[in-house]
């Protein structure tokens, strides 16, 4: 796609799956002793956007935990602002296309 014609202020989204508005606590498994918590704000079949209390440093890979919904998988981050961190999925996909797809 050729984004030369669109105004900068418009961000062009290149999910393939759209994602939806949800409340979940969830834990962040680093694989050092402990888990952080969070909130997923947003969720899709491939990643979800997480909030943290307060900005947070994460590996680039890391576990995420959503028990409400019985789901685990590796993420991998693909942005970070402040305290939200946006993840992708890197295992379990089928299971979250089942459960969070469209």
């Amino acid at each position: 796609m050729n984004t030369a014609n669109f105004p900068s202020n418009i961000s062009i989204d290149r999910r393939h799956h759209q994602r939806k508005p949800v409340s979940y606590i969830a834990r962040v498994d680093t694989g050092v002793p402990g888990t952080l918590s969070c909130r997923v704000i947003n969720i899709s079949a491939m990643g979800a956007l997480l909030e943290f209390a307060q900005s947070t440093i994460l590996p680039t890979q890391f576990r995420l935990a959503i028990e409400e919904e019985w789901f685990e998988a590796d993420c991998a981050i693909r942005h970070q602002a402040g305290r939200f961190i946006g993840v992708l999925f890197t295992s379990n996909r089928q299971r979250a296309l089942a459960t969070f797809g469209n």
